[in-house]
């Protein structure tokens, strides 16, 4: 999965919250936090099977506080997920983003 992303789901999504970082899953759902000072876009890409192609990408559209943030409804502890970032391309600077890289979460 080398290309760029393009976003493409069904599921329900609403804002979510900043707080706390990482995925939390909630009553009805996951929420999505990620912290990026610098990065211009955010992708959330979900997995069914580890060796499988994305099965949704979902552009993080809610920012607050340098925080990307989304709540995907419908999912719970388990999904599978990693992240596209797009953004400058600046070493000098110490911007290194790469939307075609997939992003592990911590």
């Amino acid at each position: 999965m080398a290309r760029e992303p393009s976003p493409r789901t069904k599921r329900k999504l609403s804002p979510g919250r900043f707080y706390p970082l990482g995925a939390t899953p909630a009553a009805d759902g996951v929420n999505f936090a990620l912290f990026s000072q610098h990065a211009a876009e955010v992708f959330l890409v979900l997995f069914d099977r580890p060796d499988g192609e994305p099965s949704d990408v979902i552009r993080v559209e809610n920012r607050d506080r340098n925080v990307f943030h989304v709540l995907v409804h419908g999912l719970k502890a388990g999904q599978l997920y990693g992240y596209k970032v797009r953004g400058d391309f600046d070493p000098a600077h110490g911007l290194r983003f790469n939307g075609a890289k997939l992003l592990l979460d911590p």
